[in-house]
């Protein structure tokens, strides 16, 4: 019975005592935050496109039709405006 209280008491002490949690991970500091770089866009250049369509009626006479074409241009920014020419 001795015995068992000493344990008792022990266990209770121990169990009473602040003790800090400790990490394996705190003896390295963070590495400092880089913010992630501006993108930054240029409309100035020479650009070529095209474009295709069609279209067709559910109608009684079904008239089907198709359209394409296409441009050309250069735009030139500054800032932040934009002016350019197009030819379509």
């Amino acid at each position: 019975m001795k015995g068992f209280l000493t344990v008792g008491c022990v266990a209770a002490v121990l169990a009473a005592t602040p003790v800090t949690a400790q990490a394996a991970d705190t003896g390295r500091p963070p590495p400092p935050y880089r913010a992630p770089m501006a993108v930054i866009y240029d409309w100035t250049g020479f650009y070529v496109g095209g474009h295709v369509g069609g279209g067709w009626t559910g109608g009684d006479n079904g008239q089907s039709g198709f359209v394409g074409g296409g441009q050309v241009g250069f735009n030139y920014q500054v800032g932040s405006g934009c002016s350019g020419l197009k030819e379509t």
